[in-house]
């Protein structure tokens, strides 16, 4: 054996031998989302939406057939349904969403309102109205003012069984606005008042009440002249009139309940 090979195997290749090829893996290419396609999810969700929509609004399912309202007494029920649009739509989502209680307190004679709505086609309103004072004429005009001095109505109609106020001196008065008076001291009076009154349920049966001389307050009921004298005491003073007018109420003259000693004078006329 050669010494020049020094012990080390030689690996002898043919000369027309060729090198192993290596085949590449060629993975699939993915496809980008573009705008295009952004555009199609984008009409198919909205055209599906639309499709729901329009069958929520137009199915009778959801269409609101039992409402109710109550605590109306100077507005009509017809009044109410015109206000929140219920004569055009009556579908539950559309009423739902509609913010029925800003539409309806926009009207100054309203003081709140409280909605419920039962799924899929009840709606119950509860209203409260404010409690009306009284009027005060002007020109041809009633003013209606509530039980806190605040202006509810502006009419040429007059309601029944509503009190005609006198001795207030206003300046300037708009629906919704609190009457601006030249003596403020006779619309609180007037406010204390009717606030009593109406607790007795007493201010439909009056016809008028005179606050002009604070110290000298008159209401009148039928013909019947209820000297009250001044505000304090107020509540005795009504209670002691209220129990006598039982006695008195079809008979004419002057009940005088100014004195708190708990003693009254009627005296009639003849």
């Amino acid at each position: 054996m050669d010494d020049k090979n020094n012990g080390k195997i030689i690996e002898f290749k043919p000369k027309n031998a060729k090198e192993p090829v290596k085949k590449e893996i060629k993975t699939p290419k993915e496809v980008p989302f573009t705008f295009k396609n952004n555009l199609v999810l984008i009409a198919f969700y909205t055209l599906l939406f639309i499709i729901i929509l329009i069958l929520t609004v137009s199915l009778p399912f959801f269409s609101i057939n039992d409402l109710s309202i109550t605590g109306i007494t100077y507005i009509g029920k017809e009044e109410v349904e015109k206000k929140i649009c219920y004569d055009q739509n009556r579908n539950f989502f559309v009423l739902y969403f509609s913010n029925i209680e800003k539409k309806l307190l926009d009207d100054s004679r309203i003081k709140t309102v409280e909605t419920k709505f039962s799924f899929p086609n009840s709606l119950m309103i509860k209203v409260r109205e404010r409690k009306l004072a009284g009027y005060i004429v002007y020109m041809n005009e009633y003013v209606y003012i509530d039980s806190d001095g605040i202006i509810t109505e502006i009419s040429s109609a007059k309601k029944e069984n509503v009190p005609l106020i006198k001795g207030l001196k206003f300046t300037y008065f708009k629906a919704g606005t609190k009457l601006e008076v030249k003596n403020p001291e006779s619309l609180s009076v007037i406010i204390e008042l009717t606030n009593i009154l109406n607790k007795y349920n007493l201010v439909p049966r009056i016809a008028s009440i005179d606050v002009e001389i604070v110290e000298d307050i008159h209401i009148y009921i039928r013909d019947i002249d209820i000297i009250l004298g001044s505000i304090q005491n107020s509540d005795l003073k009504i209670r002691q009139a209220i129990e006598i007018l039982k006695e008195i109420e079809d008979r004419k003259g002057y009940l005088d309940v100014s004195i708190t000693n708990g003693k009254a004078i009627f005296k009639p006329l003849t």
